[in-house]
């Protein structure tokens, strides 16, 4: 799906990346617009079911104020932004998102093959980073297409968009410098 986006995007250049408007209904791409859209969809609530999966198995710290919003929220916010406007609002910051996903479940996948293997693995606060990057772009992105006037993304869309990247930015910091800065200052204390 990744690929399949991005050429979409970059290559088959159908829409303006600063003021990203649905394609009109007749248009001959309109049906993959559609096709991501409910691949999104779908994978957010396939992210959810994650959540439902740690409840069931007991995983209590896994289980966090972020990974609850963040996983309830995505696909409410999906499916309320491609009933109000379409996929094209969004497309953009689902294919940061997918490319982050892609290396956080490879991490998680190369993780589960030994304790040897995750031992080795170094790059896990490194993701945390990552996904504030891809905050900090779509951010950029949104206050982009707030500052062109002639620019008819429908606003309210625009606004959770931002409010909702802001959230989880917010949520994301918080959680890097409590898993990562802070326990880093406490194995630095306990050395000495």
């Amino acid at each position: 799906m990744l690929g399949y986006a991005i050429h979409f995007l970059f290559v088959l250049r159908l829409y303006d990346l600063g003021c990203m408007t649905s394609l009109p209904h007749d248009h001959e791409h309109k049906h993959r617009e559609t096709y991501f859209g409910t691949l999104y969809l779908v994978n957010k609530f396939a992210d959810l079911t994650e959540t439902i999966f740690f409840v069931l198995r007991k995983k209590n710290r896994q289980i966090s104020v972020l990974h609850v919003f963040h996983h309830v929220s995505m696909p409410l916010v999906v499916y309320l932004f491609i009933r109000l406007q379409g996929f094209a609002a969004v497309i953009l910051y689902c294919v940061l998102n997918v490319a982050v996903h892609v290396l956080m479940y490879t991490y998680y996948y190369l993780s589960s093959v030994s304790q040897a293997v995750q031992s080795s693995l170094w790059w896990k606060k490194y993701i945390t980073m990552v996904q504030m990057v891809q905050f900090g772009i779509i951010l950029s992105i949104i206050a982009y297409t707030l500052s062109q006037p002639n620019c008819n993304v429908p606003r309210p869309v625009v606004y959770v968009s931002g409010c909702l990247t802001l959230s989880f930015l917010v949520l994301f910091s918080n959680f890097y410098v409590k898993s990562y800065l802070r326990s880093d200052r406490k194995r630095g204390q306990k050395a000495q």
